[in-house]
């Protein structure tokens, strides 16, 4: 008996070392790269602690900041923490806080996340490949200094590595999203609700390297997109979709994502709120799509191209304005 006390307190004794050690380095490794990207300007963070003893490893970082390389996109909360098992310490866990606030240009979005949290694998090579991560959430809301509003029931995203690093599979998948402000104020007059009862992407992704330990703060930028799969239903409304999307050298999108649109007469108004179409032309083109719709064997469904090229966006014959740059 004296024996396998003895065995047990050495075991605890080395596993305190581990933890203590490994905890040391985490936290050495941490406060090294946040000062890169702070001296590089991406970055502006309080203290950076490591707790969780004997099972975990629990990171936290004061009031993080960061920021991109052109400064046109930055994130900042009072705090973030990262979870690890310590004897899984290649599975990380993230929770975010109830409060965030995005960046993107001039305009502040304060997100509300009362119940987010991410959790990501990686492999066990010095380089620390992604191998698959997940992002789930619930009541979320965002305010925009814009002055629009958004409401998301839940909110699932999920990322695993595909057929080459270069090549991750992404889902994303919006249940009950509802908004406040122009877009509302628009769709209302078109007469269309402002809320969607359920959204979901699935595609594969081309990036310009893979997602690993060496992989700078904003060093990721999409090349190309396989989309299997888009799907929306708007009270009524259902798009499904399918497509293929290049990232020209300029930013530009150049593709095609074909798309089946049932209840299509529903959104003719929000083409006209828009002012994508002229009045003098509205009539006509309302013949035409209906002419289109019943050549597809069910007068309900329209089938149509959603075309990006020149850095331009058109639904089939109907031009809707720029189209995103990248």
């Amino acid at each position: 008996m004296r024996f396998i006390l003895w065995m047990v307190a050495a075991i605890a004794v080395l596993y305190s070392g581990y933890w203590y050690s490994a905890s040391r380095t985490l936290q050495g490794e941490a406060t090294a790269s946040l000062a890169e990207l702070q001296a590089a300007g991406l970055a502006n963070v309080g203290t950076v602690s490591v707790s969780g003893f004997p099972s975990r490893f629990d990171v936290t970082v004061d009031a993080p900041e960061f920021s991109s390389a052109d400064g046109q996109l930055g994130w900042a909360a009072d705090q973030a923490n990262i979870h690890a098992l310590s004897y899984q310490p290649n599975h990380v866990i993230t929770i975010f806080p109830e409060t965030q606030t995005l960046r993107i240009g001039s305009e502040r979005i304060t997100l509300r996340s009362p119940d987010l949290r991410a959790s990501a694998v990686f492999g066990l090579s010095s380089d620390l490949p992604l191998d698959r991560a997940t992002l789930a959430g619930s009541d979320l809301g965002a305010e925009s200094s814009a002055g629009w509003m958004a409401e998301l029931a839940t909110l699932r995203a999920a990322i695993r590595q595909g057929a080459s690093p270069e090549a991750p599979e992404i889902g994303i998948e919006m249940a009950d999203v509802s908004v406040q402000g122009p877009l509302a104020e628009l769709l209302l007059r078109a007469g269309l609700p402002a809320r969607a009862e359920h959204a979901r992407l699935d595609a594969i992704i081309g990036l310009n390297r893979p997602i690993d330990r060496n992989t700078p703060l904003s060093g990721i930028e999409p090349r190309s997109a396989d989309i299997r799969s888009v799907e929306l239903d708007w009270n009524g409304v259902e798009i499904r979709g399918r497509g293929a999307l290049t990232v020209l050298g300029s930013g530009q999108l150049d593709g095609r994502i074909d798309l089946d649109i049932r209840q299509w007469q529903r959104l003719f108004g929000l083409i006209r709120e828009t002012g994508a179409v002229q009045p003098n032309m509205e009539n006509g083109l309302r013949q035409m799509l209906t002419l289109m719709a019943a050549g597809s064997g069910d007068p309900d469904i329209l089938r149509l191209p959603l075309i990006f090229a020149a850095g331009r966006m058109s639904l089939g014959p109907v031009p809707l304005g720029p189209a995103p740059r990248f």
